[in-house]
């Protein structure tokens, strides 16, 4: 549901050469992100089948709950484009590369039972905001508003879905592991950095810059540790530490990462 409000809305919309380059650094900024991931993986050597976790948790960040607020409250309603043109092949990479890679990329990517397993929702909401995005159909409000109320139990409810991961935590185990705060640091404060940087001389609007940041600034998805309970149950410890940890350092980190990057001009 959060996936189809970001189309349903009558602000502006991208289009033309704008939306290709648009989308062109959404795509690089992701593909930075996987690339740093995998680098990062070997670097702090976790094993061979926590490293498809290691990578969903730095590539697909908690942009949805932590970022949206924060760059609205920044930007305002002009930034929504941005946003919903990261969100369309974020998620559509999230529900399809996520799934893989949590899994432990066994087997062929593009076997029956792999297609099968990514024909989800999440998907299926992926493609219809597309085609919503794309031609410009205007959703009836009967329709739209119950999606948007639906949409915004995202928030709340992923409060939640945190909320009960911590009753599996072991904190002594969590915070006294040298290799997941290194992890931590590295993906909250490091790679931001590197990225902001390549991107940089790309992004000449400042609120799309805005946008990027709180795309990799922003913690672990906090569905990651259900995605490993459902595909990887071995990766579930990491998984669970990795996004509570970069959760709880993220009230220093973003601000961070800011300060260092707002003295950019543009």
């Amino acid at each position: 549901a959060i996936i189809l409000t970001g189309v349903l809305g009558n602000e502006p919309r991208i289009s033309g050469a704008e939306l290709g380059k648009t989308f062109l650094i959404v795509l690089s900024t992701l593909a930075c992100l996987i690339a740093l991931s995998l680098i990062l993986g070997r670097v702090l050597q976790f094993k061979k089948e926590e490293r498809g976790a290691v990578t969903v948790m730095t590539t697909f960040t908690n942009i949805s709950m932590m970022g949206i607020p924060m760059v609205y409250a920044l930007y305002g309603k002009e930034a929504m484009i941005y946003i919903t043109a990261f969100l369309l092949p974020y998620n559509l990479l999230f529900f399809s590369l996520g799934y893989y890679w949590m899994s432990g990329g066994s087997g062929s990517f593009f076997s029956f039972g792999t297609i099968k397993k990514i024909l989800n929702p999440g998907i299926i909401s992926c493609i219809l905001a597309l085609v919503i995005y794309l031609t410009g159909i205007q959703i009836p409000r009967l329709l739209a508003e119950p999606i948007r109320m639906l949409g915004g139990m995202t928030a709340p409810l992923s409060m939640l879905l945190i909320g009960s991961f911590l009753a599996d935590m072991n904190w002594k185990q969590c915070l006294s592991n040298r290799k997941i705060w290194l992890y931590s640091l590295s993906k909250m404060i490091i790679i931001p950095l590197i990225i902001l940087i390549i991107m940089k001389p790309f992004v000449s609007n400042p609120i799309f810059f805005g946008v990027l940041l709180a795309a990799v600034a922003t913690p672990a998805g906090a569905g990651t540790p259900l995605l490993a309970q459902l595909l990887n149950p071995k990766a579930y410890d990491v998984s669970l530490e990795g996004a509570t940890l970069t959760t709880l350092i993220a009230i220093v980190t973003m601000p961070t990462v800011q300060i260092l990057t707002q003295h950019i001009s543009f």
